[in-house]
This record gives structure tokens, sequence and C-alpha cells, in this order.
């Protein structure tokens, strides 16, 4: 489209778009910069590029992104959601349930929402609230992993460390990779004196932080099964 027309607004974005889910986010900004150039009230290369930078770590400015898009279009869910996220990212985490808040009321069966909400009340040790919402994320999609992993952690940290390790199942089995969900579900089977299965767990994401070269989570799964070590 780019070749056809050069000053088409929604070409940029749409290659912006692409670029964000290669991990590409500083050309992305640069493509959703020239799509906001050429038509300023384009709301979803704001959203995009919010997108870019709040991947970056760069909240404020994400926000930023969000707040525009918003006001060109008051009932953009993915607006509300998105600033949320990174509002939650920079322990804002009440304005950020206001932003969840607002986009389940405009989407009542937005699963996202009901999740990263969750999210944002068990940072504040609203634990039963969080998992209500996480509930509610299942019932709307049963393949949401990332509601039964946050579920989980919910649990966990009520002591409820069986049915935490049942959410953990869940969220491994629809999502084989997700590190942080072996991580967790070690130390819950630690909590539980089940050193052998703890150790399994501690193995595979050790594993899976490798295979994708996460050097953060290798350094911790090797940690975790040096303390075990320590505990035989």
């Amino acid at each position: 489209m780019l070749q056809i027309d050069p000053k088409h607004a929604a070409a940029y974005t749409n290659r912006g778009s692409a670029k964000y889910t290669m991990g590409q986010h500083e050309p992305a900004i640069i493509d959703h910069d020239k799509a906001i150039q050429l038509d300023p009230e384009l709301t979803a290369a704001y959203v995009n590029r919010g997108n870019a930078k709040h991947a970056m770590g760069q909240h404020e400015a994400a926000i930023i992104d969000y707040d525009k898009a918003i006001q060109l279009d008051p009932e953009l869910t993915a607006a509300y959601v998105n600033r949320g996220n990174a509002k939650h990212a920079m322990g804002q985490h009440e304005a950020a349930i206001i932003d969840y808040d607002k986009a389940i009321q405009l989407d009542p069966d937005l699963t996202a929402a009901y999740d990263n909400r969750g999210n944002a009340k068990y940072a504040m040790g609203q634990h039963e609230a969080a998992i209500i919402d996480h509930d509610k994320a299942v019932q709307l999609d049963p393949q949401y992993a990332a509601a039964y992993y946050n579920r989980g952690n919910a649990r966990r940290d009520m002591g409820q460390h069986e049915a935490a390790i049942i959410d953990y199942d869940r969220a491994i089995q629809l999502a084989p990779s997700l590190i942080v969900a072996y991580d967790d579900r070690g130390i819950a089977n630690s909590q539980l004196g089940r050193i052998n299965e703890a150790r399994q767990d501690f193995q595979k994401g050790l594993v899976l932080a490798r295979e994708v070269g996460d050097k953060d989570m290798e350094t911790r799964m090797e940690a975790l099964l040096a303390d075990l070590d320590k505990v035989q």
C-alpha cells in the first residue's frame, strides 16, 4: 500500500503495528509518527504508538497517546484498557481500575479488562476481589491462560496452594511456554513440601528461559533450584 500511496496514513500505522508484533518498537513508533503527521485524527495510530511506548517502558508517554485516542473516540475500549495497563505499570492501581471500569462499562464482555482489573486489585492486596475478576475473565474465555495464572497467584497468596496449582496447571496446559507459571507452580509445590514436583517445575522453567534467551528468568530458576538443594 505504501508503494501505491505514500500519503496513506493507515498504511503507516498498519506497518507500525506489524513491526510492534515483531518487537521492533522504535521503528513502529516512527511509522505511527508518520501516520499521525498525515492524519492527526487517526485514533488507531495514537493507540498503537502508545502500545509501542508502553512496551518500551515509556508509560507516561504512552498515557499521553491513550489520552488523545480517548479524546478522539471516548468509547474506544482498547484505549481505556491500555491506559489502565500503563497506569498499573506505574503503580497507579486505583487510577488503572477506573480505566478498566470504564472499559467494562462500554463492553461488559471484554475479557482482558476483567483480568487486568484483577491484577490491579491483587497489587493492592485485594485478593478476593481479584479472584472475582479473574473468575469472570475465565467465564468469558475459558481459553484465556493469563486469567488462570493470575488467579493462581491470588489464591497462592491467600494460602490456597492446591487451588493455585490447579490454576497453574490449566495455564500451562493452554500456554506450555509460560515460564512464570512453572515458576509460581514450583513455589506453590515447595510450600506444600512437594520438593520433587517443585524441582521439575523450576527445571522446566530453566529450559524454557534458556530457549528464549531470558537471562533474568534463567538466573531466577537457577537460584530457586539451588534453594531446593539446600532444603534436602
